[in-house]
């Protein structure tokens, strides 16, 4: 019995959802050939070709049926992994940071902790660096 890593389903629905191997690349923080070798080797695993290649980015008919299988997949994953790991755990997080670091990564960073860990409260005190 083979089994499918949910890490290639879920490079496979962003290529898809984001129109590109590139695209993907950047969200999932891998670069373009990485994307394309997890690609090659979820083919391998299916013995299909999901993507036709070409001036657009295309699903064959097997990679559609495999995007809806996928999406179904990852939403059981998620909601899974989201109840077990982020809605038991609750409390405050306070962190104190320079303001001048503020707007360069914290609404991102934040905005991921807050998915994973809903029931936390985050507190963020933002100063002049004293240097």
């Amino acid at each position: 019995m083979k089994n499918i890593p949910t890490e290639l389903l879920r490079t496979f629905v962003t290529i898809k959802d984001l129109g590109g191997f590139t695209n993907a690349g950047e969200l999932l923080g891998r670069s373009q050939p990485a994307i394309s070798l997890q690609i090659k080797k979820l083919e391998e695993i299916l013995n299909t070709k999901l993507f036709l290649r070409g001036f657009n980015l295309a699903l064959t008919a097997d990679g559609e049926n495999v995007y809806h299988s996928a999406q179904k997949i990852l939403d059981i994953n998620d909601s899974l992994i989201k109840k077990l790991a982020g809605e038991n755990i609750t409390g405050k997080v306070r962190l104190g940071i320079p303001s001048d670091l503020e707007l360069a990564f914290l609404p991102k960073a934040l905005k991921g902790f807050s998915k994973i860990y809903p029931n936390i409260a985050i507190e963020v005190d933002c100063e002049i660096s004293k240097v």
